[in-house]
């Protein structure tokens, strides 16, 4: 790697910059200035539209930006044109357009009952308003109404949202449901006909991160792209910017997710740089995405998935080359050199890199997984070493099962015989990988000065080796085992948590009660837990609540209401 990068330096003390002034004084959302319940009339301009799977089924909504409030308290009302408004159409509301609603850039006048993010009232508890103040969405409508339409709209949007359709439906043809749903998730970025169970495997294993639109697949159909262009003898001053346009083209269509937004511009200069005649940097072009992004939106300072992208790429970058390293002994002699040389040309060099690159990322992203979701699927170390691999299959097969499903869907079908059969692969590993004893740690949100040491050790390792490396420092290298060493001490520091006498702990579940009871040895016992204003208060207040304290087990569960 080059030695100095001055764009790079520059983009990341921006982000230094950046990150500072948002977590030290965090933006505040803002609340609705209309109330609970209320109904209002606003017009706004579509900039997306899907069908989301509730319990009474498949329900249109739509993302409205550039919001004006028509009719609030007798005033209109200005808002931010960064603020959006989540729109849930009423049953019978459509147009007389292809899919029934309006066309992605379409100035629209709506009418609908206000309804308000909620706060996370629980420790761990997710923030679903944080989320959305995120995205710039202020607050839903539930049984909007449409009352008019502009009728002028983005015809290449449109078309994008058209062929994003009509593939999901090929998919749905092709697959059963559950793969159907994984597939859609994977190359289409549609999520929302994703079964729940599903999801929940996947990510309880460690494998949620292949249902995003990321790197790998930018990457792989990009590249696909510009080879079959070179090979159509397209001349190479149209090469470079049709596969870049393609690519934006391919992001959009799919809602431009903070993971593809990072794939995207990252593939667009390593392909200019090739165009222009330029060395491509992945640490320069990765920090310019993350000033890029952080400077059009600082919150995505606190998006889970804005974190693990451009953690896992930072891994791939920084940590991986040290971790390469520990596995090598110092002073090996001549004699096995030949061996180990003979080794490698096999699958163990095969199992070496995929186990290097699923301990760089882990070590990259563990503080921030423990933050968000307070456990680590450990399992997924192992499942990551043929599941990546293979996804290479799996795109490719999808990606050629849709193009045959266009042409011809009995065709398509033979042609997705090679997913059907990798994606039960898949999820019987998931299942598998979580049966493994220790297979999923429960190790709580740790404590933000357990995340400053942990990373502060694991930079002053890669450093300290990088300058050995270079023989700024070649005496004063510290030996494979003190490095390791040093590793697990940074790990035992992230996982510690302390156990502060007796606790009490009572959780809002609504109408109901739930106490939470530690004593000082860490044993934990559960009083009552019930709601009869709240659904699911296991999964979404108590769960997250035990998980964020680590509290993997319960000695004793006691129930004051059986009713």
């Amino acid at each position: 790697m080059q030695s100095r990068r001055p764009l790079s330096l520059a983009a990341f003390a921006f982000i230094l910059l950046i990150l500072g002034c948002v977590y030290v004084k965090p933006p505040k959302a803002q609340p609705p200035e209309a109330a609970e319940g209320e109904v209002i009339r606003l017009t706004g301009t579509v900039t997306a539209k899907e069908y989301k799977v509730l319990r009474d089924g498949r329900t249109p909504v739509l993302y409205l930006e550039d919001i004006t409030e028509e009719q609030y308290r007798g005033s209109g009302i200005r808002q931010p044109k960064k603020n959006a408004v989540l729109c849930y159409l009423a049953a019978g509301e459509e147009l007389d357009t292809e899919d029934g609603l309006p066309r992605i850039g379409e100035r629209v006048l709506l009418s609908g009952r206000v309804s308000h993010f909620r706060e996370a009232t629980n420790p761990g508890e997710f923030n679903l308003r944080q989320y959305y103040q995120i995205l710039h969405i202020s607050y839903q409508l539930n049984q909007t109404e449409i009352l008019n339409s502009s009728g002028s709209y983005s015809k290449l949007k449109e078309k994008l949202y058209q062929i994003r359709r009509r593939c999901a439906e090929i998919l749905e043809e092709i697959y059963p449901p559950e793969q159907a749903g994984v597939l859609k998730a994977m190359l289409l970025g549609e999520k929302n006909g994703l079964e729940e169970e599903i999801k929940e495997l996947y990510q309880l294993a460690g494998l949620l991160h292949i249902l995003s639109i990321s790197g790998l697949h930018i990457t792989l159909l990009g590249m696909a792209v510009h080879k079959l262009l070179k090979r159509c003898y397209v001349p190479v001053a149209l090469c470079a910017p049709t596969v870049i346009f393609l690519m934006w083209c391919y992001g959009s269509m799919t809602g431009m997710g903070v993971s593809t937004r990072r794939a995207v511009f990252m593939f667009s200069l390593h392909l200019a740089a090739e165009f222009f005649g330029r060395t491509y940097d992945m640490l320069t072009a990765l920090s310019l995405a993350a000033a890029w992004m952080l400077a059009e939106n600082p919150m995505l300072a606190y998006h889970s998935g804005f974190l693990l992208s451009f953690g896992a790429v930072a891994g791939i970058i920084l940590v991986l080359p040290w971790v390469r390293t520990l596995g090598k002994e110092r002073g090996s002699g001549q004699e096995d050199r030949g061996l180990r040389q003979g080794i490698r040309k096999g699958w163990d060099k095969w199992v070496r890199e995929g186990i290097a690159l699923g301990t760089a990322i882990a070590l990259t992203t563990l503080p921030v997984v423990l933050w968000f979701y307070f456990r680590y699927p450990v399992c997924s170390l192992l499942l990551n070493l043929y599941v990546i691999p293979l996804m290479s299959i799996v795109l490719a097969d999808g990606v050629l099962s849709v193009l045959a499903g266009f042409i011809w869907l009995e065709g398509g079908k033979y042609v997705g015989v090679i997913d059907r059969f990798l994606l039960m692969l898949y999820q019987y590993s998931c299942e598998a990988g979580l049966k493994l004893p220790g297979g999923n740690l429960t190790g709580g949100r740790p404590a933000v000065w357990q995340i400053i040491m942990y990373y502060g050790i694991l930079l002053f390792m890669i450093a300290w080796e990088a300058s050995c490396r270079r023989g700024k420092k070649k005496r004063l290298s510290l030996p494979r085992f003190c490095q390791k060493m040093l590793i697990l001490a940074a790990l035992m520091l992230l996982l510690y948590r302390p156990v502060r006498g007796f606790a009490v702990s009572f959780l809002d579940v609504g109408q109901g009660d739930c106490i939470v009871l530690q004593n000082e040895n860490g044993n934990c016992y559960l009083v009552d837990g019930g709601s009869t204003s709240k659904s699911e208060v296991g999964k979404y207040q108590m769960l997250p609540f035990l998980e964020s304290r680590g509290i993997g087990e319960l000695e004793a569960v006691f129930v004051t209401h059986p009713d």
